[in-house]
């Protein structure tokens, strides 16, 4: 007859700390990437629209045409009545007008237009560098320990040796202070 052997107690995982937690939370990474990306944004912030952007004059002639198509009640405006001398001209079935709505949504809520059209932009490079943010961070945890666990299914979360905040906060980082996004935004005045 033998005697079982004891068998020792199941290791207790000390619960994870305040900042462990934080950082696997996606409100900090999103968070944390408008943090990064405020400093691209604080001219627009503080001091408004770039006048001297290439674009500037013919973005706002356009969102005041979209202005007044919206307030006759045109909510998804494709001819332009007053652009090109009179003629018209059918601006929205070829230019995206997604931030023309955003920018109209701010004026609508009390802004003048070029402030509208400058908030479009601050609002436009923060949600990108939180999307960024995101998509690193999911890109990152669902590639972390790739070689481990090679019965596992292959959509099944894998853990993570590095939490995948500080992947998206780089990612954030790098998509905010690239050469092209900056010079859209503040040279070209690209807008959409």
């Amino acid at each position: 007859m033998t005697t079982p052997t004891p068998q020792p107690a199941p290791a207790t995982q000390r619960p994870a700390g305040r900042w462990a937690r934080l950082a696997h939370s996606r409100a900090a990474l999103a968070l944390a990437a408008v943090l990064v990306a405020l400093p691209a944004v604080w001219l627009l912030i503080t001091r408004g629209l770039p006048a001297i952007a290439d674009d500037t004059p013919v973005h706002l002639m356009r969102l005041f045409v979209f202005d007044q198509q919206v307030r006759q009640g045109d909510w998804l405006p494709r001819w332009i009545a007053d652009l090109y001398t009179g003629y018209g001209y059918p601006l929205f079935n070829f230019y995206a007008p997604a931030m023309y709505y955003l920018a109209e949504t701010l004026h609508l809520g009390g802004l003048g237009q070029a402030a509208a059209y400058s908030w479009s932009y601050v609002l436009a490079v923060l949600f990108g560098a939180v999307g960024a943010a995101f998509l690193a961070s999911d890109l990152y945890a669902s590639t972390a320990g790739e070689n481990e666990g090679a019965d596992r299914a292959p959509l099944a979360p894998r853990p993570s040796p590095l939490p995948s905040f500080w992947p998206g906060l780089l990612a954030a980082a790098t998509y905010t202070y690239a050469t092209y996004l900056l010079a859209n935004v503040f040279v070209r005045g690209a807008f959409g």
